[in-house]
């Protein structure tokens, strides 16, 4: 039986996986293995720290990819959220490697462009993405686009099965997401006006009440040597 008394986990968002991972049944491994179990939280602004909630298993520091601070061969799992394609990768492989233990885990996982349920909506949505602020994404994103299969990863590769996120929502739920892009706030800064507005206009006509927003999800997996 794996003991999960430690993970490291590694993200760019504001950090809520930890906490489902020790309330899902992993917990119960932690407890019964290791009743001193830790979790080792990192996200790299002070800022998102603030708005964590507190826990006495969870461990969190503000502190780069490439240098945890942890003990080598400490920790059995590493996670990802979001956040791979913008790492170092050299200098973050090599960190994961000191610090994972002997046929430790490492997984990390990315969401693409949502389908929305409705395919004129979609129809209207995917040009608004690709053409209307695809010019405006930084160059990474093309990494999720492509669900990671361009970047290197140097370890025993787990297979997984396929993931979807799915979510009802109303029209300004998926206006409030659309306005958190990167490349609309590069539109805004750039073009002097904010292009949801139109958006919006487009979709208000055709959309009712909740439709089904759904996020393809791309898992890499893998073990370290033993």
């Amino acid at each position: 039986m794996i003991t999960f008394h430690r993970f490291q986990h590694t993200i760019s968002q504001a950090g809520l996986i930890t906490p489902k991972l020790f309330l899902s049944g992993w917990q119960d491994y932690a407890l019964s293995d290791n009743r001193h179990g830790i979790v080792v939280r990192e996200v790299v602004r002070q800022a998102q720290l603030d708005l964590l909630p507190e826990n006495p298993k969870i461990l969190t520091r503000c502190t780069s990819a490439a240098n945890s601070q942890l003990p080598p061969d400490s920790v059995d799992l590493i996670c990802i959220a979001q956040a791979l394609h913008w790492f170092d990768l050299d200098a973050f492989y090599l960190e994961a490697k000191r610090v994972l233990k002997k046929e430790g885990l490492i997984a990390a996982w990315c969401y693409g462009t949502p389908i929305i349920g409705d395919e004129h909506i979609n129809q209207l949505f995917q040009d608004f993405y690709q053409n209307g602020v695809g010019a405006y994404w930084p160059p990474e994103r093309e990494h999720v686009e492509n669900g990671y299969a361009g970047l290197p990863f140097p370890f025993a590769r787990l297979s997984s099965p396929n993931f979807e996120l799915r979510e009802k929502w109303q029209l300004e739920q998926l206006m409030g997401y659309v306005q958190s892009w990167s490349a609309t706030a590069r539109f805004i800064q750039q073009e002097g006006y904010n292009p949801v507005n139109t958006l919006r206009d487009a979709l208000a006509e055709l959309w009712h009440a909740e439709i089904t927003v759904i996020w393809p999800l791309t898992l890499l997996a893998g073990r370290a040597a033993s």
